[in-house]
């Protein structure tokens, strides 16, 4: 019967207020709800919400319903409607982030337009959301992106919510707000008329497609405009798609171009985390934040006012120091990268030793106090070497075989490093691949790497 009179009063997923009177018979110390332990509760209601509309397109793909150009206008219409006016602009800048200012107007626009995106209502959402900001990337996050893309996706959505366990966030501003509270107790009664009713009276007759309008613009738009939600929890916690993290990496947020295209700006989710409060979340004019432009838009004519706004040299600093911790890491990794290919020279030659070997048949040279042999076939792949495809220089060389052969048994040097050719840095890389020791009379010179420490990894390339 809960559930029931929830469909009534709008409570349509638990708040906190639900869980307050039990929290002080919880103990303590509780382990997290997985999928994969059982110990969780289902959450009916979100599980009603998210696959009814699924259902409902994959049952108008079975019919073959069509799909015109009309229709295809209209559930783009709504969608954008819904996900950028309800759920962006005013969920999430206006009401969780308060990065801009707006009048009533405004305010009961995004309120109604917003529940038609079935995602529970403006208190519920911006509550979770804070969380997720203050806890981001720990078990007291709503969405734990740790936890892996489906838990962040929607699993989150379907699993009672347990405010025992999560974190908590400050929603005093919330609470005496005429159109939340408004929208929080009529919830159900809203989103069934700006999510389904609206949709399906507007495009059914406009263009006469009344079961086409109940598939596509009513079931396909609240299913789209959940997903491309849900992928700003999933997707911009994730390293995909060229995704980046230009202002920190201590938590999961990225920016994602492909994902920004798909959610209306929010895909600059790596700034976001950093300047939350910023009504932008791709801040430069060129990224790509329809929500930012429309919010632009929308202060021209008065609608809204007091767009918050990161001075830019603190981002710009911002970047500067993440970029030094980029590049250091880098650094680092090429660093650990070249010493494990690096290939030892633990033979010792002295000049009369390496002339003794070429007497003998070796082909060898030296170069930067190295001895090389040039007759030692070297491999192309680490598979190449039981597969016996391998690469031998005296063939290879893009000078020959007569300027090698030149050089046998002597320094080549000098020769190496300009007096011939200036070899590039791929040449030499080949030269590790042949050798076979160091000259005893000659210490091979070290060199200092960016970091500061003296390295022999680059000896003789």
């Amino acid at each position: 019967m809960q559930y029931i009179n929830n469909l009534f009063t709008c409570s349509v997923l638990p708040t906190v207020e639900d869980n307050d009177t039990n929290a002080a018979a919880a103990p303590e110390e509780r382990e997290v709800p997985q999928f994969t332990k059982g110990n969780f509760q289902y959450n009916w209601i979100g599980i009603y919400i998210i696959t009814v509309p699924f259902l409902f397109v994959l049952l108008g793909i079975y019919l073959c319903v069509p799909f015109s150009i009309p229709i295809f206008v209209w559930c783009i219409f709504f969608a954008v409607a819904t996900g950028m006016v309800g759920v962006t602009t005013g969920y999430h800048r206006l009401f969780s982030h308060n990065a801009f200012t707006a009048g009533q107007a405004m305010q009961w626009v995004c309120a109604f337009i917003g529940a038609g995106a079935f995602q529970g209502s403006i208190k519920w959402w911006a509550r979770n959301h804070r969380i997720h900001h203050k806890f981001t990337d720990t078990y007291k996050d709503p969405y734990d992106a740790r936890r892996g893309f489906w838990f962040s996706h929607c699993g989150w959505f379907i699993m009672r919510m347990d405010y025992q366990l999560l974190g908590d966030a400050d929603v005093s501003d919330l609470k005496d707000n005429l159109v939340i509270d408004f929208q929080r107790r009529y919830f159900a009664v809203i989103a069934a008329i700006t999510g389904i009713i609206l949709p399906l009276m507007m495009a059914g007759a406009t263009t006469g497609e009344w079961r086409a309008a109940f598939f596509w613009v009513v079931w396909l738009k609240i299913f789209l405009v959940h997903q491309f939600s849900f992928f700003i929890n999933s997707l911009a916690h994730m390293n995909v798609f060229g995704a980046t993290q230009p202002y920190a990496d201590t938590t999961t947020p990225r920016d994602s171009l492909i994902c920004a295209l798909v959610t209306f700006g929010e895909g600059y989710h790596n700034f976001h985390h950093q300047f939350p409060n910023d009504y932008r979340n791709g801040y430069k004019l060129w990224q790509f934040d329809m929500t930012k432009y429309y919010i632009a838009v929308l202060k021209f004519f008065g609608f809204c006012d007091q767009l918050h706004r990161v001075p830019n040299e603190v981002i710009e600093r911002t970047a500067a120091t993440q970029g030094i911790k980029t590049h250091e890491k880098l650094l680092q990794e090429n660093i650990e990268e070249a010493q494990r290919l690096e290939v030892p020279a633990i033979q010792t030659f002295t000049m009369d030793d390496v002339k003794k070997e070429v007497e003998g048949g070796r082909k060898l040279i030296i170069i930067d106090g190295y001895v090389l042999d040039l007759g030692i076939p070297i491999p192309v792949d680490t598979g190449a070497r039981e597969l016996g495809e391998h690469l031998n220089w005296m063939d290879s060389h893009p000078g020959g075989r007569a300027l090698l052969a030149a050089y046998i048994g002597k320094d080549a040097t000098a020769a190496f490093n300009g007096g011939v050719y200036a070899h590039t840095v791929g040449a030499r890389n080949y030269l590790p691949e042949m050798r076979v020791g160091r000259l005893k009379e000659r210490r091979a010179p070290s060199r200092i790497s960016p970091s500061g420490l003296a390295t022999e990894v680059t000896l003789g390339r």
